[in-house]
């Protein structure tokens, strides 16, 4: 389990930081990108608190249950608003496709 928080907690530092680096560039691409930008930077805070909570409860002897309930929020926030982003792409891609024709 330990094991599993460790990967868990590089992975989510190494994507947050990556969404934030991509936001900030995309931040001054224009008023899309200003958008775009800070949805990604939003992700990528969220993606840092994920990581903070699994070295938190790797620094801790017991793992209290509160440890669970931070984490989880968080990803289930990240995944909420990745799926809402997805559908919303799909969307304006199947709307652009049609309005083609």
């Amino acid at each position: 389990m330990r094991e599993k928080l460790n990967q868990l907690s590089k992975v989510t530092n190494f994507l947050g930081y990556t969404l934030i680096i991509f936001g900030v560039i995309n931040f001054f691409a224009g008023i899309i990108g200003i958008i775009s930008g800070a949805i990604s930077i939003f992700l990528g805070v969220n993606l840092l608190k994920v990581s903070e909570n699994a070295r938190e409860m790797l620094a801790e002897k017991e793992i209290e249950e509160f440890h669970y309930v931070d984490l989880f929020n968080n990803l289930v926030t990240y995944f909420n608003i990745q799926s809402v982003l997805i559908i919303v792409g799909l969307l304006i891609g199947v709307f652009g496709l049609l309005s083609r024709r």
